[in-house]
């Protein structure tokens, strides 16, 4: 809103990225559905699949840190709420038009299995989304990491953001 009104100093409201990363890459991929605005989303370890979550939940024993186990309880039962999972579930509301998307995830990621993020790729991809998916080792969950890793999502963002029209510092390109 504020953004795309100008009403923000030092932003720019005809290029809009968002980044969301674990619990608010999932809102930001709701906001997705619903905000045609968006010039570019990152996603950092997203949740697409609130039925496999639900499922670990239930018959894993699967627990998500920081009382987050309350947001499925709230959804209800998959089993009598169907349509509200699928409505919370990304990889189930990917259609054409969405903004152009890269992914990261950590192969040991304990909290969002990695595959996630692949089906979610592969929707996107397969609706005529631009979306990159960039797996690697290491950085857990939360991406957490202070070596070559972080840096190597740095850099492809900001490439990710440039090959998309979206230079990420105007006037200061090389």
């Amino acid at each position: 809103g504020l953004v795309k009104q100008g009403a923000l100093p030092g932003t720019d409201p005809t290029r809009i990225a968002a980044l969301g990363g674990s619990y608010s890459a999932w809102l930001l991929e709701l906001l997705m559905l619903r905000d045609p605005g968006l010039d570019a989303v990152v996603l950092l370890g997203p949740p697409t699949n609130m039925f496999d979550f639900r499922r670990r939940f239930e018959r894993e024993g699967f627990v998500p840190p920081f009382g987050l186990d309350q947001a499925l309880v709230a959804l209800g039962l998959p089993s009598r709420e169907p349509l509200r999972y699928l409505k919370h579930s990304m990889v189930y509301q990917v259609r054409a038009g969405l903004p152009p998307t890269i992914l990261f995830h950590s192969y040991q990621d304990d909290i969002v299995p990695f595959q996630q993020s692949g089906l979610l790729a592969e929707s996107l991809r397969h609706q005529g989304v631009a979306a990159e998916l960039h797996l690697f080792d290491g950085a857990s969950h939360y991406l957490l990491e202070d070596g070559e890793a972080s840096m190597n999502i740095y850099r492809k963002t900001l490439n990710f953001l440039r090959r998309h029209g979206m230079p990420p510092f105007p006037g200061k390109e090389k």
